[in-house]
């Protein structure tokens, strides 16, 4: 009797978690920004939603991690992130002004774009934002 419910309660719990596989489609570092263009897919529903993950440390401490984090899983939202991106560049070389954008500044006193996520930060430079640019060019969501 007691193997029975054991084998009983095994089947309705295994039911209740999805199946899931995570396959990583594309990733890049941007300076202390990582970058991953993700598939995942949900087996018992046969559905897949690709999305992308940044990461970075919160440049305000250097002995502990710190990570701040930034989630789309949308084509419009890699399109917005494109168009403030390639709004920065008409900033980088000016130290004259500053800018702000979404989640993105750029200071008088610095060249580099400042990234601010949940009061967590990183910089990358010119460079960078602009490979930054044509790696979400490449991203596929799948829509």
């Amino acid at each position: 009797m007691k193997n029975i419910l054991f084998i009983l309660l095994c089947v309705f719990t295994t039911q209740l978690f999805s199946q899931t596989t995570q396959n990583t489609i594309s990733e890049e570092k941007f300076g202390l920004l990582s970058c991953k263009n993700f598939s995942k897919t949900y087996i018992e529903e046969d559905m897949t939603y690709n999305y992308v993950y940044c990461s970075f440390q919160n440049m305000e401490y250097q002995h502990i991690t710190d990570i701040g984090s930034i989630m789309y899983n949308q084509q419009s939202d890699i399109d917005t992130m494109i168009e403030q991106l390639e709004m920065c560049l008409e900033y980088m070389d000016n130290k004259k002004d500053s800018f702000s954008v979404g989640i993105f500044s750029i200071y008088d006193f610095h060249k580099n774009v400042y990234i601010t996520e949940d009061g967590k930060f990183t910089s990358i430079n010119k460079k960078k934002v602009l490979s930054l640019i044509e790696w979400l060019k490449s991203v596929d969501m799948g829509e």
